[in-house]
């Protein structure tokens, strides 16, 4: 997802992903203190999301009472990026490896539908800055994919082959890359028609 989320920076594109529970980010890098010899530093200090102790005080955090989970408590940080090797997507990158800085973004909720102890989502979101409002925006938008994904069955638009509108107007590049597959790139187009199905 980082090196799409690189090849789409200049485009008006955000990408929201599920992150495995093991996996470390890198916090930013910290100021530059004034006389300091050498090559700036590119990453911060790991935050690990399996362990509470890397977590720095995270710049967002949300509570939301919901009827389908309970509590979701919602916590973000700002800047926080994967440290990239040269494997995979980026084995023919020229030069330095970027620094994809977005929001990583913990979501715990009391219970899920047949689970009474869930385990937290961690997602991690192209852009930086996402206030309160934005940060529940993205764990619900993924909460409602998720349901999607489930019940898809249930969908009109996915018996159409074309993926779902949910109220936040997010959609999964995977169900755009799938409805572009079946329908053809030319037929998978962004609708401003509010309410149209």
């Amino acid at each position: 997802m980082t090196r799409l989320a690189w090849l789409l920076a200049d485009l008006p594109a955000e990408l929201l992903g599920r992150l495995r529970s093991d996996r470390v980010m890198l916090l930013p890098a910290p100021p530059r203190q004034p006389g300091t010899m050498g090559r700036p530093r590119k990453h911060g200090g790991e935050l690990a999301l399996a362990d509470p102790a890397t977590w720095p005080v995270p710049q967002v955090t949300t509570s939301t009472v919901t009827s389908r989970y309970g509590e979701a408590a919602a916590a973000a940080w700002d800047r926080v990026h994967p440290r990239l090797t040269r494997r995979a997507a980026w084995l023919d990158h020229n030069g330095d490896l970027p620094v994809s800085e977005g929001t990583l973004i913990r979501l715990q909720v009391d219970y899920l539908p047949g689970d009474r102890d869930p385990k937290p989502m961690w997602l991690w979101y192209s852009r930086t800055s996402a206030g309160p409002a934005e940060v529940d925006r993205l764990w619900q938008a993924s909460c409602a994919a998720s349901t999607w994904n489930t019940h898809s069955a249930c969908s009109s638009r996915s018996s159409a082959g074309l993926p779902p509108r949910s109220a936040t107007g997010l959609v999964h590049l995977e169900d755009v890359l799938e409805a572009e597959e079946l329908l053809g790139a030319d037929a998978v187009v962004d609708d401003p028609v509010e309410g149209r199905e």
